[in-house]
C-alpha cells in the first residue's frame, strides 16, 4: 500500500508534513463535543471512557467517509461517535473534518442522529456532499425499535455544515 503525503508551505515557516486523513487517524483525535463547550473526548484507538464513576464512554462507528469537502482538493472527513452514558440510551452524532495546514480540524458542531439509531452508510460524493442514510425514531416508535429510514445531506459552506433539503 502507497502512502501519500501532503505538503503545506506555510509563509516563513519550514515545510509541514502530514499525512492524508485516515480511519487511523480518525480513531485518535480530540472530539469537542459542541460548540463553544469545553469538553473534549480524546479518543485513542476509537474509544474513550470518562474518568468520573459513571461517566459516558465514545466509541468511533466504522461507518466514515473521506473526501474533498471544501474544493481545495485535500481529503477532508466525516466520522461517527457513539456515546453511551451508562443507561439504555446510545447516542450518535456526526462530526466533520477539514484539513487546515495538512492537519484535520473539526467543523462544530457536531451533527445529532439521535438516540438508538441505526447507521447504514456516510459518503461524500465528487461534488463534496455528504450523505448519512440511517434509522431512527419516528415519534410513535418504542424506544427500543427505531423504524423511520432517513438519508440527510450536508455541504461545507464557508466553514459551516449546512443541511441540503
Amino acid at each position: 500500500m502507497r502512502t501519500l503525503l501532503l505538503v503545506t508551505l506555510i509563509a516563513g515557516q519550514a515545510p509541514r508534513t502530514a499525512a492524508p486523513i485516515t480511519f487511523e487517524t480518525l480513531s485518535n483525535l480530540t472530539y469537542r463535543l459542541s460548540e463553544g463547550d469545553d469538553r473534549r473526548v480524546a479518543l485513542k484507538g476509537g474509544t474513550w471512557t470518562d474518568p468520573e464513576d459513571g461517566g459516558s464512554s465514545f466509541q468511533i462507528l466504522t461507518e466514515h467517509a473521506i473526501g474533498d469537502l471544501d474544493g481545495d482538493k485535500v481529503p477532508d472527513a466525516v466520522s461517527l461517535l457513539v456515546e453511551n452514558g451508562g443507561g439504555s440510551g446510545r447516542f450518535y452524532a456526526m462530526f466533520v473534518f477539514v484539513s487546515r495546514n495538512g492537519m484535520p480540524e473539526q467543523l462544530e458542531p457536531p451533527e445529532l442522529l439521535g438516540d438508538r439509531s441505526t447507521i447504514q452508510q456516510v459518503t461524500i460524493d465528487r461534488r463534496g456532499t455528504i450523505a448519512v442514510r440511517f434509522i431512527t425514531h419516528r415519534d410513535s416508535d418504542p424506544a427500543c425499535c427505531p423504524t423511520w429510514k432517513v438519508e440527510n445531506k450536508y455541504r461545507v459552506v464557508d466553514g459551516r455544515l449546512v443541511p441540503q433539503f
